[in-house]
C-alpha cells in the first residue's frame, strides 16, 4: 500500500485545516484507559468536491468509448475499497503512537451492550453511508449505551470515526487535467456518562495528483492517492494530538 508509512511531520504539511473542536486533547490524553472504536462510517460514493454525484447514465459517447478501451478506467469510485484499509491504518497508527490504546475489535462486536445499542436511523436510511466490516450504525446520542458498555467491559471511553472522501481538481479545466484525493476525518470520543471528551475534524488534500480526461481516470491510480490521503489524515490527527 503506497505511502502507508507517511511520517506524522510530513502529514502536517498537507493539512488544509481543521475545525469542530468541542473538547481539548488534554482531557482526552490525561486518561490512559483503553478506548473502544464503536463506529466507523464513510460516504460511499466518492464524488467531486462541492459537486453533485455523477450519473453514469448521462455519459457522452466519448466517455463510453474511453471506459471500454481500458478496464482500469472509471468515472465513479466507492469508499468500499477504502474503509477496511482505513481501519487497519488507524489501528496501526494509534498503536505506534503510544497515545491512544484501542481495544481489540472483538471486545466491541461481541459485547451485548454493543449489540443492544440504538442505531442511527439517519445513517441507516442514507444510501450513501457505509460502515466498517462488522460494525453497526451506533447512535452517539444513545445515552444508555456508554454506561452499559462500561459496566459490561470495564471500558469507559468509546470512539466514533467518520470519513468524508472526495475528489478535487488540482489543475486544468472542467474534468480535464489533474485531480487529487481529499480525506476528511471526524473523531468523537465519549465517556461512560455520554459526555464528549474529544471531538475534532481534520481535512487533508493529497499532494500527488493523477490525470483525468472528460471525467475518466485510472481506478488503480485513484486507489493509490486516496489511500495516501487517508494515511495522511490519520497521521495528522495523531500529530496534532502529540504536538
Amino acid at each position: 500500500m503506497k505511502k502507508y508509512g507517511l511520517i506524522m511531520l510530513a502529514a502536517s504539511i498537507f493539512c488544509l485545516g481543521s475545525s469542530c473542536v468541542s473538547a481539548g486533547k488534554a482531557a482526552f490524553l490525561a486518561e490512559k484507559s483503553p478506548i473502544a472504536l464503536v463506529s466507523l462510517v464513510s460516504n460511499n460514493d466518492i464524488n467531486w468536491k462541492d459537486e453533485p454525484p455523477i450519473d453514469p447514465r448521462n455519459m457522452n459517447p466519448l466517455t463510453r468509448r474511453n471506459l471500454r478501451s481500458d478496464p482500469d478506467l472509471t468515472i465513479v469510485s466507492s469508499a468500499e475499497d477504502f474503509i477496511s484499509p482505513a481501519e487497519s491504518m488507524l489501528r496501526e497508527a494509534l498503536a505506534g503512537s503510544g497515545l491512544v490504546n484501542l481495544v481489540d475489535k472483538d471486545t466491541v462486536l461481541l459485547s451485548r451492550a454493543y449489540r443492544d445499542a440504538r442505531e442511527n436511523r439517519f445513517q441507516i436510511s442514507d444510501g450513501n453511508i457505509i460502515k466498517g466490516e462488522g460494525y453497526r450504525f451506533i447512535d452517539y446520542r444513545d445515552k444508555n449505551f456508554p454506561s452499559a458498555f462500561a459496566q459490561e467491559t470495564g471500558i469507559d471511553r468509546i470512539m466514533f470515526v467518520e470519513f468524508d472522501l472526495t475528489k478535487d481538481m488540482s489543475s486544468g479545466l472542467g474534468k480535464i487535467g489533474n485531480f487529487r484525493a481529499v480525506a476528511e476525518m471526524t473523531v468523537h470520543v465519549l465517556d461512560s456518562r455520554s459526555k464528549t471528551v474529544y471531538k475534532k475534524t481534520i481535512s487533508v488534500s493529497e499532494r500527488e495528483s493523477i490525470k483525468v480526461t472528460d471525467g475518466v481516470y485510472s481506478q488503480s491510480g485513484f486507489v493509490d492517492i486516496m489511500e495516501a490521503a487517508i494515511s495522511t489524515v490519520i497521521n495528522e490527527f495523531i500529530y496534532q494530538l502529540s504536538d
